[in-house]
């Protein structure tokens, strides 16, 4: 695993609090790189690579706004990523971003959620709670509550 931009322990607290007022916090990324154990999940030569943070599900009160703003996020972590890794900009064949709202309509397990279950209690994983399927696609999803949500 690496960590990217964790620089005093304080910043702990600050994720927590910025988790609770609904804005992103200085950037912290969690990673690692999959195919330095299984070669396989890449064309020969090359490696998949991912990063994550911990963000706030509600953006400024309101979870849609990730749809606003992932992509323009996700590509501010590559650049801070690419800091680090000066060959990463011209070595990425695809990449993509996944906001906490994705992850909600993906695995439904953590509906409301963030992965700072600290600030919102009812939020704890069980291996007992229910979880929507993970065969609807984020459409169907959202066309059975009616939020016109995707494409």
């Amino acid at each position: 695993m690496v960590i990217l931009g964790l620089e005093r322990v304080e910043q702990f607290s600050e994720i927590v609090r910025h988790h609770e007022e609904g804005t992103v916090p200085q950037t912290v990324m969690w990673g690692a790189c999959p195919t330095l154990f299984d070669p396989t999940q890449a064309p020969p030569g090359r490696h998949t690579a991912f990063m994550w943070e911990k963000l706030p599900y509600r953006l400024r009160g309101d979870p849609a706004s990730w749809d606003r703003e992932k992509e323009a996020h996700g590509r501010a972590l590559l650049d801070l990523w690419a800091e680090h890794a000066p060959n990463l900009r011209d070595a990425v064949l695809s990449s993509f971003t996944r906001s906490p709202l994705d992850t909600e309509w993906r695995a439904g397990s953590r509906r409301s959620c963030d992965s700072h279950s600290s600030s919102e209690g009812s939020c704890t994983w069980s291996p007992r709670k229910p979880m929507t399927s993970s065969s609807r696609t984020r459409r169907e999803q959202s066309q059975k509550v009616g939020k016109g949500w995707g494409s």
